[in-house]
């Protein structure tokens, strides 16, 4: 079975801190080292360029709806913005890579690295995944979000994705308030 494109960034981004904090450590240690009277080197040993990773994530909702698109844009530009440019993130809009119902089986095969979706589209394969989305005159965000966080919804919620045999990693990149409607 194929790593989840979430755990594969998380040990590049592991990765290329510890490289870079075992290289400046031994550079001065190498430094300290040298007699004073050592000449200089004529050309400073180059780093090797880290590896770049290139993330493409299908999503369910056309990047011009606010609220619900937009954030998948951000997450893209901070994801390029902490890797320093080692990992980027294509977002392809609704349909153009993988259609917004296959998201979840794409990801969990292997075929795509990610994919940005809600829960509740899935309520035909995982009858509780509609609890993870919007729950009609549910909590407020910030409740929500401390049962997420403190109340061990995390836990629950990548607990659904496992116990229905789904190899994905479960990231909250944002949130859609309660609805007052039908479900």
């Amino acid at each position: 079975m194929k790593k989840n494109a979430f755990m594969k960034m998380l040990i590049i981004l592991l990765a290329a801190s510890f490289v870079a904090s075992g290289l400046f450590l031994s550079c001065a240690k190498e430094e300290e080292e040298k007699p004073a009277e050592a000449a200089a080197p004529a050309e400073a040993p180059k780093e090797p360029e880290a590896k770049k990773v290139l993330l493409k994530v299908p999503i369910c909702f056309a990047t011009s709806l606010p609220g619900l698109g937009s954030t998948i844009k951000w997450v893209a530009d901070r994801i390029e913005l902490a890797s320093a440019g080692t990992i980027a993130m294509k977002v392809y809009e609704p349909g153009k890579l993988v259609a917004p119902f296959e998201i979840l089986d794409a990801v969990s095969e292997g075929k795509i690295n990610g994919g940005y979706s809600v829960s509740g589209y899935w309520a035909g394969k995982i009858p509780a995944s509609p609890i993870f989305t919007a729950i009609p005159f549910g909590p407020e965000t910030g409740e929500f979000l401390a049962w997420l966080y403190y109340g061990n919804g995390m836990k629950l919620w990548q607990e659904m994705y496992d116990s229905h045999g789904y190899n994905v990693k479960v990231l909250l990149c944002g949130i859609i308030a309660p609805e007052t409607s039908v479900w």
